[in-house]
């Protein structure tokens, strides 16, 4: 993981960068991997840029992993965030964490589309993307996975949001070749 924090630091330019870097993934629902990566990317981001504001929102904070709620007790520069159940509030949180300065996809598959609901999450993934690229927001992903796609939607889709990140880094050879 050295080597994708490396990264990151290479891709956010400002040595003293001060501002909020806000990672979206799938967190917060019992999936150890993703869990995972969001606490490397606590850590590593949180020690490069000692002085920003690292904000996710996650579905439930009790299903977090120990290590990050104890890593949330001694760094007050991590912030994490229910979504609200209420639809018209998880947009608004959404819309302010997609203008945040940088935007980190952090980890898990993006791009599928064997689940009934991933077309409309890759539509709301393409406009808060598009919103931040007009804002000049830098967007970058790390350790995100590709599956097949199947349908035409959902390869517009994913073509549109790879072409306003900054930065891509794939998790594996399979994701990248799809």
């Amino acid at each position: 993981m050295h080597i994708k924090v490396s990264l990151l630091r290479d891709l956010i330019s400002q040595k003293r960068f001060k501002g909020v870097i806000y990672l979206s993934g799938y967190y917060g629902r019992e999936n150890l991997g993703d869990d995972i990566f969001l606490y490397v990317l606590f850590k590593g981001l949180s020690k490069i840029y000692p002085n920003s504001k690292i904000i996710t929102y996650v579905e439930d904070k009790n299903k977090l992993p120990r290590e990050i709620n104890e890593l949330l007790l001694t760094n007050s520069n991590i912030l994490v965030f229910n979504f609200s159940h209420n639809r018209f509030i998880h947009l608004i949180q959404s819309v302010k964490a997609y203008l945040s300065e940088i935007i980190v996809f952090g980890g898990g598959t993006y791009f599928y589309d064997d689940h009934p609901k991933q077309k409309k999450n890759l539509m709301f993934i393409f406009i808060f993307v598009t919103i931040a690229h007009c804002f000049n927001k830098n967007i970058i992903s790390v350790g995100i996975g590709f599956d097949n796609l199947r349908y035409t939607l959902t390869k517009y889709f994913s073509k549109q949001i790879l072409k306003r990140m900054d930065k891509v880094i794939f998790r594996d050879i399979d994701s990248l070749m799809t």
